[in-house]
C-alpha cells in the first residue's frame, strides 16, 4: 500500500510503513564555481557600466496612487543570484533577455535596487515581509527562519480572499524555513534527497514553470497572488541546450534560459485572459561576485556586485517606461504591493511605498552574517545614503558609488565625516552594533540540508559566543586564501584525491587559523573513505575555533556514520545545550538513540522535536515508529493531538494523526481526523488520498467502502490530469477492493506509465510497488477466468 502525506501544501512524502533504520551520507563533494570570463585588465571581474535605455522617462517614484490596481492579480517572479548589469535592459550587449528586456520598456525600471543580504534565504524573506533580516530573524541560510510573528504579504492577501501559491526552486526555501505561511499551495518539490549534487539542489526552471502555469489554468474567479522563485542562475551553471552553447559565459546562459522561462510564465497569464489586470514584479535576491574583490560566488562580502539587483515593475498597459534612479531595497516591494492593492500597510515595515516620492538620501540597510557562521569571520553590516556606501567590520570601509561603481577606491581615511554620519545611521537602526554582529541559530541544517548547502558555497555552523576573545577575521582580507582552497579543491580530476589532501595539508600547514581547509580536509577523506582522518581534521577545526558549533554538529554525523552511538549521542546532546530547539539535531539525535536501542529516548527526544517544528513530517513518522516499539503509543498520540489541536489546518500532523490511528485499528478515528481536515479544505488532495486508502484498508465493515474510495480518487485523478502516479496508484488499489480487478490493471497500467514519464525519483521506487499491485491484479484476472 502506497500513502501520502504532506510537509507543505504540495510536497509528498510517503508514509513510512517501515522503520527508519539509517543514518544519509554526509558529505557532498565541494563545488567551485567558474571565474567570469570577460575580466578586466587587472584580473577582476567589474561591472558593465549600467545604461537604462534615455528613452524611459525618468521619475523618482512608480507613477500610480494608492489603491489603483485595488483587486488586481499579483504575480512576483525572484531570480536567484543575479547581477542587474548582466541583462540587456541595464546595458549588458551580450544578454539574451528580451522577455526582461520587454517588460522594464513598457513598466518601471530600478537600475539602483539593493538587496538586504547576499544571501536567498534573508532576502526573500525581507521581500515577503517589508523588514529587514535583523527584524524578521532569518538572517542567514542555514540555522535560521522566518520567525513566527512576522507577517507576510501571502498572508494578508488571503486573509482578502485571494488564491495564493508559491512555486520555489531550491531547498534554501523549503517550507521549513517558515516562508510557506499564507501560501495556500507552496510547491518546494525538489526530488529525493538521495541523489547526487546536479540532480537534487535545485528544480529547473523548465519545470517551475510548468508548476506554475497548471496553478495558473485552475482559475477560481478569485484574484491570485502567484510567486515563482527561480534558481537557475545559482552555480553550479548548467544551463540546457541550446542556451550552454551560446554565451561565453555559462552563468549568462543560465540568465538567458530563465528569461525564456519568464516568458513562458507571461504568456500563461495571457492566456488566462488576466494580462491587464496583472501586477508583475521581477526582481533578483542577490547578485554574483563572478571573482570581483576576490570572491567568487556570493555571500562573504557587501560589495555591489552581490548587492545590486535587477527590479521591474509591469502592469499592462497602465506603466509604460519609466526609469527610478534612486536607490530602493527589496523591503520596499511589500509595502508597495499593498499600496497598489489598497491594502493597508502594516506599521512594523522597514520599507516604504515606492508609490510615493523615494527620498533621495534615505538610509538603505545591508548585512551578511554567513562569515560568522561558516567561518568565525567577522560579519559584515553596511549602510547606504545617497550615493555612499559605509561597510562596517574590523577595517570600516567608505565607497562613493556614483564616482566608483566597482568599489575599489575606499574613502574612510579620507573623509572622516561621511563615516561618522552614515555609522550613526547604522547604530539608529541596530541599536547596540556588538549585538548585530552576533548570531543566534534558530534552526540547525540537516545532514543532507549541509551537504546541499556545502555544494553550493554555503558552509553551514553556528556561533555561540567568540570564546577566544580574539579579533575576528575581516572577510575581505580572507578571500584569497578562500579562493586558493576552493580551486585545489577543484583540481580533484587532475590531481586526485590524494594530490588535493596534500595541497590542504599544505595550506593548513601554513595558515593553521584558516578553519575553511580542514573542512574541505574532512571532506576529502570522507571521499576516501577515511572517517578516522575526517575525524582528526574536525577536531583541529574545533581546537582551532572552539565557538563554532556547527563543526561540532558535523563531527556528532561523522561519528554517527562510523557507528559510534555513544560518541554521537554525546556531541549532539553537547550542541543542543548550545544551540537548543534545533530541530535537525533533536532528529538525527532521536535516530541515533533508535540504532543504540535507546527508544524510550528516541521518543522523548523526538517528542521534544515535534515541538519545535511541527510541521516536518519525519518527527511524526519516526515518532509513531519508535513509540510503537517503545510501548509508549499513548505518548505518541497525546503529543501529536496536542500539536493537532494547537494547528488544526496542519495536513503533516492530520495525516500523521491518521496513521497513528490505523496503527492501533482505530479506522473510524482515522476516518473522522481526514474527514475533519477536507471540511476545513476542502482542496487538499493529501488528505483525500488518504482518506481512500484508509477506506480500502479498514478490516471493521463499518467503516470500509471502496466504492466511496473510487469516487473520491476518481475526482482526484480528473482534477489532476491523470498525470500523478500516487493518485492513480491508490484509485487502482480502490478499484481491486472493490473487486473490480480489470479497472484496476487498467488504473495501474496509468500510474506506471505516469511513473514512468516523470523525472522524479521518488517515483523510481513507487515504480516497484505499481508492478507488484499489477502483477497481484493479472493473478486475479487469471484465476477468475480459470474459474469461468
Amino acid at each position: 500500500m502506497t500513502t501520502a502525506t504532506s510537509g507543505s501544501s504540495v510536497r509528498r512524502s510517503r508514509w513510512p510503513w517501515v522503520i527508519v533504520t539509517a543514518v544519509i551520507a554526509l558529505a557532498v563533494p565541494a563545488f567551485v564555481v567558474l571565474l567570469a570570463t570577460s575580466r578586466a585588465g587587472d584580473g577582476r571581474a567589474r561591472f558593465t557600466p549600467l545604461r537604462v535605455s534615455a528613452d524611459l522617462a525618468l521619475v523618482d517614484r512608480i507613477p500610480m496612487e494608492p489603491g489603483d490596481l485595488a483587486g488586481f492579480n499579483v504575480l512576483l517572479v525572484t531570480l536567484d543570484t543575479t547581477r542587474a548589469d548582466r541583462l540587456g535592459c541595464y546595458g549588458f550587449e551580450d544578454a539574451a533577455t528580451p522577455v526582461l528586456d520587454g517588460l522594464a520598456r513598457r513598466g518601471v525600471i530600478f537600475s539602483h535596487a539593493l538587496t538586504v543580504a547576499p544571501l536567498t534565504l534573508p532576502s526573500h524573506a525581507s521581500i515577503l515581509t517589508g523588514r529587514y533580516p535583523f527584524h524578521h530573524g532569518a538572517r542567514n541560510n542555514t540555522m535560521s527562519r522566518l520567525d513566527d510573528d512576522a507577517v507576510s504579504i501571502a498572508e494578508l492577501l488571503a486573509d482578502r480572499g485571494y488564491r495564493t501559491a508559491a512555486m520555489v526552486s531550491a531547498f534554501v526555501l523549503d517550507s521549513h524555513v517558515g516562508l510557506d505561511q499564507g501560501f495556500a499551495e507552496y510547491d518546494d518539490t525538489m526530488g529525493s534527497t538521495t541523489r547526487q549534487i546536479g540532480q537534487m539542489i535545485e528544480r529547473r526552471g523548465d519545470d517551475t514553470t510548468d508548476r506554475a502555469v497548471r496553478w495558473l489554468q485552475r482559475d477560481t474567479g478569485e484574484p491570485f497572488f502567484l510567486w515563482v522563485h527561480y534558481f537557475d542562475p545559482h552555480q553550479p551553471y548548467e544551463a540546457p541546450d541550446p542556451f550552454a552553447g551560446r554565451h561565453e559565459h555559462p552563468y549568462d546562459a543560465e540568465i538567458a534560459f530563465t528569461d525564456m522561462q519568464v516568458g513562458r510564465l507571461l504568456e500563461a497569464v495571457e492566456q488566462t485572459g488576466q494580462t491587464s489586470r496583472t501586477l508583475v514584479i521581477v526582481v533578483g535576491d542577490h547578485g554574483q561576485s563572478l571573482g570581483q574583490h576576490d570572491e567568487l560566488t556570493h555571500g562573504m562580502l557587501l560589495y555591489d556586485s552581490s548587492m545590486r539587483v535587477p527590479l521591474i515593475v509591469h502592469c499592462g498597459d497602465r506603466l509604460t517606461g519609466h526609469h527610478v534612479e534612486r536607490p530602493v531595497s527589496l523591503v520596499d516591494i511589500m509595502p508597495t504591493m499593498l499600496g497598489l492593492l489598497g491594502v493597508p500597510v502594516p506599521r512594523d515595515v522597514d520599507g516604504i511605498d515606492l508609490c510615493r516620492a523615494i527620498p533621495g538620501d534615505r538610509p538603505i540597510i545591508m548585512e551578511t552574517v554567513a562569515p560568522l557562521t561558516a567561518y568565525g569571520w567577522s560579519p559584515l553590516l553596511a549602510v547606504r545614503a545617497g550615493d555612499h556606501k559605509y561597510i562596517y567590520g574590523p577595517a570600516p570601509e567608505l565607497y562613493d558609488i556614483n564616482a566608483d561603481p566597482d568599489e575599489r577606491r575606499d574613502t574612510a581615511h579620507s573623509d572622516a565625516e561621511m563615516v561618522a554620519s552614515l555609522h550613526l545611521k547604522l547604530r539608529a537602526f541596530y541599536g547596540d552594533l556588538d549585538r548585530a554582529m552576533g548570531f543566534t541559530p534558530s534552526r540547525a541544517p540537516g545532514t543532507v540540508e549541509t551537504a546541499r548547502l556545502r555544494s553550493l558555497g554555503y558552509l553551514g555552523g553556528a556561533i555561540v559566543e567568540n570564546v577566544s576573545g580574539t579579533p575576528r577575521h575581516d572577510p575581505r582580507t580572507m578571500m584569497p586564501l578562500y579562493t586558493e582552497v576552493n580551486m585545489v579543491v577543484g583540481l580533484e580530476e587532475t590531481i586526485g584525491v590524494d594530490g588535493v589532501l596534500a595541497r590542504l595539508d599544505a595550506i593548513a600547514e601554513a595558515h593553521p587559523e584558516f578553519v575553511p581547509t580542514y573542512r574541505m580536509i574532512a571532506e576529502a577523506a570522507i571521499k576516501k573513505g577515511d572517517l578516522d582522518r575526517a575525524v582528526e581534521a574536525m577536531e583541529q577545526r574545533l581546537a582551532v575555533a572552539p565557538e563554532q558549533i556547527g563543526a561540532m554538529l558535523f563531527l556528532a554525523r561523522l561519528h554517527a556514520r562510523r557507528g559510534r552511538a555513544e560518541d554521537a549521542a554525546a556531541l549532539y546532546g553537547e550542541f543542543l545545550e548550545l544551540a537548543p530547539d534545533q530541530f535537525e539535531a533533536m532528529f538525527e539525535l532521536a535516530q541515533v538513540q533508535r540504532l543504540s536501542g535507546d527508544y524510550d529516548g528516541a521518543v522523548d527526544t523526538l517528542i521534544a522535536a515535534l515541538g519545535v517544528q511541527p510541521r516536518d513530517g519525519r518527527a511524526t513518522d519516526l515518532l509513531i515508529d519508535t513509540a510503537m516499539v517503545a510501548g509508549r503509543t499513548p505518548d505518541a498520540a497525546e503529543a501529536i493531538g496536542r500539536q493537532l489541536q494547537a494547528r488544526p489546518d496542519l495536513v503533516t500532523l492530520r495525516a500523521a494523526m491518521a496513521r497513528l490511528y490505523m496503527s492501533l485499528l482505530r479506522f473510524g478515528d482515522a476516518v473522522r481526523v481526514l474527514r475533519e481536515g477536507l471540511d476545513r479544505d476542502p482542496g487538499r488532495p493529501e488528505l483525500t488520498n488518504n482518506l481512500a486508502l484508509v477506506l480500502i484498508t479498514a478490516v471493521h465493515p463499518q467503516v470500509r467502502d471502496p466504492v466511496e474510495a473510487i469516487s473520491l480518487m476518481t475526482a482526484l485523478c480528473a482534477e489532476t490530469e491523470h498525470s500523478d502516479p500516487v493518485y492513480l496508484h491508490t484509485l487502482s488499489l480502490s478499484y481491486e477492493a472493490a473487486g473490480r480487478p480489470d479497472d484496476a490493471l487498467s488504473a495501474g497500467e496509468a500510474a506506471r506509465s505516469a511513473a514512468a514519464a516523470s523525472d522524479n525519483p521518488d517515483y523510481a521506487s513507487l515504480g516497484l510497488t505499481i508492478g507488484r499491485s499489477l502483477a497481484r491484479y493479472r493473478r486475479e484476472l487469471e484465476r477468475g477466468n480459470d474459474e469461468s
